[in-house]
């Protein structure tokens, strides 16, 4: 727990989304939705990886300035993060292309509330 804290916001943030990923997975499987439930499950160990990888690299990296850090983080949160979350959704849902998974994931972290895909 003492490591968590020595890394970068946005690998904490990364770590949190790659495990969000498997939750859509195992509701996808329970519902017998193999190719959507793969496509979670398969970028949630990918990005997993990557977020773990990523954390080992920046474990002892020493932040010299905090507030440039932080706006670094907050950047990177709202550049990085939805692409990150657009990559199942894109494969998922078989009809829409990675730049309106972009935008639904983007409006989604910034909680603006706009929506592309509308349930009947």
């Amino acid at each position: 727990m003492e490591r968590l804290h020595t890394l970068p916001f946005i690998v904490i943030l990364m770590a949190i989304g790659a495990a969000a990923m498997f939750l859509p997975a195992i509701y996808a499987f329970a519902e017998s939705d193999y190719p959507t439930a793969r496509a979670f499950f398969y970028s949630g160990l990918f990005f997993g990886i990557v977020v773990v990888m990523v954390g080992l690299a920046t474990q002892n990296m020493r932040i010299r300035r905090k507030g440039r850090s932080h706006l670094i983080s907050i950047f990177a949160g709202y550049l990085v993060l939805p692409v990150m979350l657009a990559v199942p959704l894109a494969e998922g849902v078989l009809d829409t292309g990675f730049a309106n998974a972009y935008f639904e994931l983007l409006s989604s972290v910034t909680t603006t509330g706009m929506q592309l895909f509308w349930r009947a």
